[in-house]
């Protein structure tokens, strides 16, 4: 068949064999969808610290007495007690960012200078380490030369009012497996805070347990606007006999692997859903978020992000956590 374009001869030229005379279409963007929201960090009360030990005091009221006095009666001393000193470590957190002479003199896609990209990448992760580490599962150190802080998290701070799998509804488990729980169990432990003294006012989980608080209602009929053209159903309150509780979904909250059907069977046990008082809880800034210029290492320009925090708890009775959640319920 002829050419469409008639008889060129050798001097065709396509876009075949000649890739090294062409341009490259190199969009002037980057996509990166990585989450780097920190919803718990940003809603927590701010303070300072002025020591890498951060100290506080809790309390407690003398049990409450009906009985009446007897007029006349000789002074007698009551037992009176002390507060109780709790503390915290500042945990180090930061990244190292350096960046060759040469590349910064570059022209990149999507951004202009490189080290001031890398900046903005690593204030975010640092960020979203500090999140993760709130609620993480870890084990607390006090560090050493060569053996970084770890500070306590909501999973050591929270001791009072804890629930399991072995107390759940829905699905029992135990010490080894993760349960399925059911409205009553969550109202139960609001139940169990509120007689220590706490009021809950947010309730932190993952995205496993948001679906499985959004099924808790699914019994209950639901009222749409007509022209609104939805069905609602997410919960994002919980009314509760406690008060209307805002829900927080948040990535970086403990969720077990558990990848079967709701079942006693299920052994991650790491799932947890955070029953929480925000006028407890506080973060305490020793070395505020920042970056520290070192000017020039070799032929690179390079630099520090540091942050040093705790967390402040200040009376943990006032808090609650479920354990041993599966992250699997009935309702698919």
């Amino acid at each position: 068949m002829a050419s469409p374009i008639g008889n060129v001869g050798t001097y065709l030229y396509d876009s075949y064999a000649h890739l090294s005379a062409n341009r490259e279409d190199l969009v002037d963007f980057i996509a990166n969808i990585d989450p780097d929201e920190t919803p718990l960090t940003v809603l927590l009360g701010k303070t300072r610290s002025r020591s890498t030990i951060h100290q506080w005091q809790t309390d407690t009221l003398a049990a409450v007495s009906t009985s009446g006095l007897i007029e006349g009666a000789n002074f007698e001393l009551a037992t009176l007690t002390a507060p109780t000193r709790v503390l915290n470590q500042c945990q180090l957190f930061g990244k190292d960012i350096a960046v060759t002479e040469d590349q910064r003199m570059e022209n990149p896609a999507g951004f202009g200078d490189a080290m001031t990209y890398q900046l903005e990448k690593g204030t975010k992760e640092t960020t979203k380490n500090i999140e993760a580490t709130l609620m993480a599962v870890v084990t607390q150190t006090t560090g050493a030369s060569a053996t970084g802080r770890v500070m306590k998290t909501l999973e050591d701070f929270i001791t009072t009012t804890v629930k399991t799998g072995a107390s759940y509804t829905g699905v029992v488990g135990d010490a080894t497996h993760a349960g399925v729980f059911t409205a009553n169990d969550v109202n139960q432990i609001l139940n169990d805070i509120w007689d220590q003294g706490g009021k809950t006012d947010l309730i932190v989980m993952n995205g496993a347990y948001k679906r499985q608080f959004s099924a808790l209602t699914t019994s209950n009929t639901r009222n749409i606007l007509a022209e609104a053209k939805k069905v609602v159903v997410g919960v994002d309150v919980y009314d509760s006999d406690f008060g209307l509780i805002p829900i927080q979904l948040n990535r970086y909250s403990p969720q077990s692997s558990n990848t079967a059907s709701a079942s006693a069977n299920a052994t991650s046990i790491t799932g947890r859903i955070w029953f929480l008082q925000r006028s407890l809880l506080r973060l305490a800034w020793f070395r505020p978020l920042g970056f520290r210029p070192m000017g020039t290492l070799g032929d690179s320009t390079a630099g520090q992000i540091r942050a040093s925090v705790t967390l402040e708890v200040a009376n943990q009775k006032g808090l609650g956590v479920m354990k041993g959640v599966n992250n699997k319920s009935a309702v698919t």
